[in-house]
């Protein structure tokens, strides 16, 4: 089994003897991982192959062409780990709704545990629309990569949706009304604390 300890860091937990399978003496651990670069490896959609070519019997067999590889989409989603901060505030929501999406705080909680690309989320009950949607749970999702959440991405959040809210609720996905703001302003300074303007404008 593995478990995250502190610093980002992992450790390896074997068994006993009575519950797993226990290490024999000099016994060697080989470790093989991923090292990965976050929201950094966004975009990435040149790739060379490096594997194996197997024939319907598994045997391995040496290709007579090239291999070319075509990149449907670019590289997409990634992120960095997940900060202190965030795991401080969704896991007691997390606890808290005991895995069922009844209130507004439970949905968010659980869409953050299903959906880790969301940066925020917002949900309303259809009761406080106008007109009313009663049975209609409306949700709006920022994803940390974009503005918007793709269609096949709805579907597969609303899927998993199902696993945690009560019957005869229907769930809702919106998107987000974006409004860009372009600011005019007037900044004014004290010269006597400012030794290089074009500093100040730079910061």
């Amino acid at each position: 089994m593995i478990q995250e300890v502190q610093d980002e860091k992992y450790e390896l937990l074997f068994g006993d003897g009575y519950f797993g399978k226990k290490l024999e003496d000099g016994a060697v651990i080989t470790v093989s991982y991923v090292i990965t670069d976050g929201k950094d490896g966004n975009g990435a959609s040149s790739f060379a192959f490096s594997g194996r070519v197997l024939d319907s019997l598994n045997n391995v067999v040496v290709p007579t062409n090239s291999i070319t590889i075509t990149t449907v989409s670019g590289a997409s989603k990634g992120g960095d780990i997940e900060s202190v901060e965030s795991i401080k505030y969704f896991a007691p929501r997390i606890y808290s709704s005991q895995y069922r999406a009844v209130t507004a705080r439970d949905y968010e909680a659980i869409i953050q545990m299903i959906y880790p690309n969301t940066e925020s989320v917002s949900v309303v009950g259809g009761e406080e629309l106008d007109p009313p949607q009663f049975g209609n749970v409306i949700i709006s999702i920022k994803p940390k990569n974009g503005d918007y959440v793709s269609d096949f991405d709805k579907n597969t959040i609303l899927a998993k949706l199902k696993n945690y809210s009560l019957s005869g609720i229907n769930q809702q996905i919106i998107d987000l009304k974006v409004l860009y703001v372009e600011v005019d302003s007037a900044v004014y300074y004290n010269s006597s604390q400012v030794t290089n303007v074009n500093d100040l404008k730079t910061k």
